[in-house]
């Protein structure tokens, strides 16, 4: 058995701005999961003879960020000299 496909949407807004000759800001932001896509975990590929109702059913979902689940914002504010 297969699982579902992995479907993830992000977006960055990034913006650099010189402050003088040395002095350089940069203000980041990111969001990952901006469409709100949720990625399930594949279905249960193991028989138990006790609870036969369980084969092939998808139990849950992925609960990491990294790989699309709730959304996530980062705010970045970087100054380099």
């Amino acid at each position: 058995m297969t699982g579902f496909p992995l479907r993830t949407s992000n977006v960055t807004a990034q913006k650099d701005t010189k402050l003088s000759e040395r002095l350089k800001l940069m203000i980041r932001w990111d969001y990952q999961n901006a469409f709100h896509t949720f990625n399930f975990n594949p279905p249960s590929t193991a028989v138990d003879f006790q609870n036969p109702r369980t084969f092939g059913k998808v139990t849950g979902d992925i609960t990491t960020t990294s790989i699309g689940a709730q959304p996530l914002m980062h705010l970045t504010v970087a100054l380099s000299w």
